[in-house]
């Protein structure tokens, strides 16, 4: 099929000054770029922390629609070189067909009937990056019709999401490993609309809390995702290693052999060889929550949480029994100051619970 005489950059006009609001924010455009010996009209590459996000444009300059075939070799094309996102530029509009093609494969088609409508700044953040979140964690439990949230503080979150176990026929995991397992199937279908993800599980599956001696039988695990731009995140610091944009990540670098590793120091947790003791007061520097050490019966020890910070208040709890030897996140409050404040606290809670009882 043969483009029209008149040239190609003439009638994409509106682009170009796009492209040149995109590079004045952070993004590198190149015109007629070759990636892995595949031509482009146009690539756009955007790096953030650690994170590299590739866009790839392609531009038709046609009398007639454009075919569905030209959409489906964009679509092959664009895999090919692991583009984050693809967009096709058309004078002359797209055949319903290649409509669809695009829309089942998440390709943005702009005609020049409708590009005008849109100023060159909104076009503009058409190609800059997304990033795919994912939100809202929580389980369905079997025998109600409610659910268990995950606290969505980052802490929190993060340390719930490696600590709580999923068990159950032919299942062992965790909620980290469970997004990690679906998430390329997930962004397949975002979009800047929230939508739900559901992983069901075999009868009997059970979530095993994080202090190994609850346990709830579960029916699914569910999130909430979208896309967002990553200019609305408050930090971008760690993209695509720290999964929670705490900031724990590092560069790693060997000085002799000039490499560099980024790594997420999350993943090493803190452990110290604690062993609690009756009326002292204790961190969990891995969550910020403080405890109170209330009693101990053989290998079980009973902890007050009386200070931690979860779904935006402040949360207590008394009476939570754990294994006496496996206390190694927790670190004794030696600081004069900090226990005095924390056994206010303490007094405070424990007068709530004898008023209870």
């Amino acid at each position: 099929m043969k483009e029209e005489e008149t040239p190609k950059w003439k009638k994409f006009e509106r682009l170009i000054a796009a492209l040149h609001l995109a590079e004045q924010k952070g993004a590198t455009v190149k015109w007629n770029d070759e990636i892995n010996e595949r031509q482009f009209d146009v690539t756009i590459r955007f790096n953030e922390a650690f994170y590299e996000y590739l866009t790839v444009i392609e531009c038709k300059n046609y009398s007639i629609p454009v075919p569905v075939k030209e959409v489906e070799a964009f679509v092959t094309k664009s895999r090919r070189v692991k583009a984050d996102k693809a967009v096709m530029f058309s004078t002359s509009g797209f055949q319903s067909g290649a409509k669809k093609v695009a829309s089942d494969e998440k390709i943005s088609l702009f005609s020049l009937l409708n590009v005008p409508q849109l100023s060159s700044d909104d076009l503009a953040k058409r190609f800059l990056p997304y990033i795919c979140i994912f939100y809202f964690f929580r389980f369905k439990l079997l025998e109600k019709n409610s659910f268990i949230a995950i606290p969505e503080e980052p802490k929190v979150l993060r340390n719930l999401m490696r600590s709580n176990g999923i068990v159950g026929p032919e299942i062992n995991t965790n909620p980290e490993k469970l997004v990690e397992q679906y998430k390329d199937l997930v962004k397949s279908s975002a979009s800047e609309i929230t939508q739900t993800f559901e992983i069901e599980f075999p009868e009997s599956t059970e979530l095993v809390h994080m202090n190994g001696l609850a346990r709830d039988k579960i029916k699914s695990f569910l999130f909430d995702y979208c896309l967002v731009p990553i200019s609305k995140l408050k930090t971008t610091k760690g993209i695509g290693i720290d999964h929670y944009l705490l900031g724990d990540v590092c560069e790693l670098k060997d000085e002799i052999n000039n490499k560099t590793q980024i790594i997420d120091t999350s993943q090493y947790q803190l452990g110290f060889d604690t062993q609690v003791e009756i009326g002292k007061f204790y961190v969990n520097p891995n969550l910020d929550f403080y405890y109170y050490c209330a009693a101990i019966d053989e290998n079980l020890a009973e902890m007050w949480l009386i200070e931690s910070y979860q779904n935006g208040g402040l949360f207590q709890a008394a009476g939570i029994i754990l294994d006496s030897k496996n206390t190694t996140q927790f670190v004794e409050i030696t600081k004069k100051e900090e226990i005095e404040r924390l056994r206010l606290i303490y007094g405070e809670l424990k007068e709530k619970q004898e008023k209870n009882e």
